[in-house]
């Protein structure tokens, strides 16, 4: 083979290449202005009810049932507070997005708001904050060295792709097996620092791991802010597994410090796999049809504790 044909190889198969990549991301674009579309039809004119706005990433969505219109948690709190004697009409809209991280929910938070003109708020993010880096805030709180720096934001531009973050979930959810490691691993190699910032992300950059929980910290304020400048009752909840470099931990202390009403969800999961329920899906982390009325019931029990929804609650 001559020199010329090599030449005319590798450039055909890196074209090839740079075809398929443009391909999979135009894809993920597609799917995702789909998905965003279905979630956002309807539901404009409130004609008088009382209108609940479900926030959050793919525990929100319904992923893991085998039917989200139906069994996805907000579908089956509809289905609960339609049957709860309580006074009124009720719409419970699920504005869950995969993949959502707590700046991306924080950035399109006054627009939702704006939009549907809920009576209050329910949201479970955060898992995801560790991996999925798109619009995130975490390089102003990351003090490191240059390089360090650098790299990361980086990271913050490859995070712009599809393709990337969904390659990142990927080896992400390679490293974790569910259903054998526990709540709380047993990580090696993280000292007080990362420990104390309560988020274990990186065992060689104590660093990342106090960046990481300022930011979420910092979303999780300003949604809650948000939520009081508009006086909209929020309900914020506790995961119900944990996640890669166990956010959960850091959720739990900023909701301590930020007073903040609190749906504990992984409890109730942790109860109901010690009495042999069936509450995974397939993949072993998002919830089935049964994990998903958990969470449901779970909000449901919530919003009758702070008479939320009505004032005639039975």
């Amino acid at each position: 083979m001559s020199l010329k044909d090599l030449l005319t190889r590798m450039l055909t198969a890196a074209a090839s290449l740079a075809i398929s990549l443009l391909v999979i991301e135009g894809s993920f674009i597609v799917a995702g202005f789909i998905v965003k579309a279905r979630i956002e039809n309807g539901h404009q004119e409130k004609g008088g009810v009382f209108r609940v706005l479900c926030l959050g990433d793919s525990s929100t969505y319904g992923l893991g049932a085998s039917n989200r219109d139906k069994y996805s948690y907000p579908a089956q709190l509809q289905e609960l507070l339609d049957k709860s004697g309580m006074c009124g009409k009720f719409e419970v809209i699920n504005l869950g997005l995969p993949g959502e991280n707590s700046s991306q929910l924080l950035g399109g938070l006054e627009k939702n708001i704006s939009r549907y003109k809920p009576d209050m708020l329910i949201v479970m993010i955060g898992i995801n904050d560790s991996w999925n880096l798109q619009g995130s805030r975490i390089i102003e709180f990351y003090k490191a060295s240059p390089l360090k720096r650098g790299l990361m934001k980086l990271d913050l531009v490859l995070n712009k792709i599809h393709l990337y973050r969904f390659l990142k979930l990927a080896m992400i959810s390679r490293e974790l097996d569910y259903q054998t490691k526990p709540a709380s691993p047993p990580y090696t190699g993280f000292n007080d620092l990362s420990r104390a910032g309560g988020f274990p992300y990186s065992r060689k950059d104590p660093g990342k791991s106090q960046a990481f929980y300022y930011c979420l910290k910092y979303d999780i304020m300003e949604i809650a802010f948000v939520a009081r400048k508009h006086r909209l009752p929020v309900l914020f909840m506790n995961y119900h597994n944990r996640g890669w470099g166990s956010p959960e931990i850091a959720l739990q202390k900023i909701y301590a410090w930020l007073n903040l009403s609190i749906v504990d969800n992984r409890s109730v999961f942790i109860k109901a796999q010690k009495e042999g329920l069936n509450v995974r899906s397939g993949d072993g982390w998002h919830p089935n049809d049964l994990g998903y009325s958990l969470i449901a019931k779970d909000v449901y029990d919530k919003m009758l504790s702070l008479r939320l929804g009505n004032n005639c609650v039975k």
